[in-house]
């Protein structure tokens, strides 16, 4: 039987893996924190900036940069900022 047991998904060899092992999951795991950073930071500068009526950040930016990969700085900077208001 070839299928994968649950024993596989939860030992080294499983999904995990690739960000616990060197490779391409070092480079997938730098990447996700590098755009979740300027995600964070991208979506607190657009907030700055509309407190202040200043020119803001176009939304096609603020779409594209979850995509890319920042969902989760994108979730932490709209929360924090519910919290704020």
């Amino acid at each position: 039987m070839s299928a994968l047991s649950v024993g596989a998904i939860s030992s080294a060899d499983g999904p995990l893996a690739v960000f616990t092992g060197g490779g391409r999951g070092a480079v997938l795991l730098v990447w996700l924190a590098v755009i979740n950073l300027v995600t964070f930071a991208v979506y607190g500068i657009d907030k700055a900036k509309a407190k202040r009526g200043a020119w803001r950040v176009p939304e096609k930016t603020l779409f594209l940069l979850p995509l890319l990969g920042g969902s989760l700085g994108a979730q932490i900077a709209l929360a924090i900022w519910l919290y704020l208001r």
